[in-house]
């Protein structure tokens, strides 16, 4: 009799305990994971930002100058979750110090991230673009680079802004030069009223 008694499973409402207690416990555990996910591969958008940030306030010191970047690069996608390749565009050989003016866009000259040295280590996730205010008169060059993407594929944009305050007085310029991140990612929350200068901030931390 104690033998039988010592081979005794698990009830079934033993069983179903058990997998009443793994299945909260996934519930809580995959949604954190997921996020934890997302959230290291948006880390992406800092380090580039941050890198073309470098790149930049190199070029300015010798040229006096941010570089204008007139096109999205990778690609502008609206549902882009995958890593895609870098476009390397070849910078100008007229790009020199003599030939960045106000009117750099229509001449053609430093129109590329590769005129400023900056390239990331393999594909990215996001898409960046770059827009700049070149120095006329007594203002101050500026610039901001921003990252897009849709790395969860809900649809809702994520994105990442970081923008220079060289001239803080000049706040109207800034919102312009900010204005053509905050078309591309349609998140009015990357404004200058939100988002502070010099620091890549985080247009909506809810979406990726």
């Amino acid at each position: 009799m104690s033998k039988n008694r010592a081979l005794k499973g698990f009830t079934l409402i033993e069983l179903m305990i058990v997998v009443a207690i793994i299945g909260i416990l996934a519930a809580i555990a995959i949604p954190n994971f997921i996020r934890y996910q997302l959230r290291s591969k948006s880390s992406e958008a800092k380090t580039v930002n941050g890198g073309i940030k470098t790149s930049q306030e190199s070029f300015r010191a010798e040229y006096d100058a941010y570089v204008q970047v007139p096109a999205v690069n990778p690609v502008l996608a609206s549902n882009r979750n995958t890593k895609t390749a870098w476009v390397v565009l070849a910078c100008n050989a007229t790009c020199n110090r003599a030939n960045i003016s106000v009117d750099q866009i229509a001449q053609g000259d430093c129109q590329s991230y590769e005129c400023i040295g900056y390239r990331p280590s393999g594909d990215v996730y996001y898409d960046y673009d770059t827009t700049t205010r070149d120095p006329v008169g007594a203002m101050t060059p500026e610039f901001t680079t921003c990252a897009l993407a849709d790395l969860d594929s809900d649809g809702a944009m994520g994105g990442f802004q970081y923008g220079t305050g060289n001239d803080p007085l000049a706040a109207s310029m800034t919102i312009q030069v900010n204005g053509r991140c905050t078309a591309l990612n349609g998140n009015a929350s990357c404004t200058v009223a939100v988002a502070p200068a010099n620091e890549v901030v985080d247009c909506d931390p809810r979406a990726f």
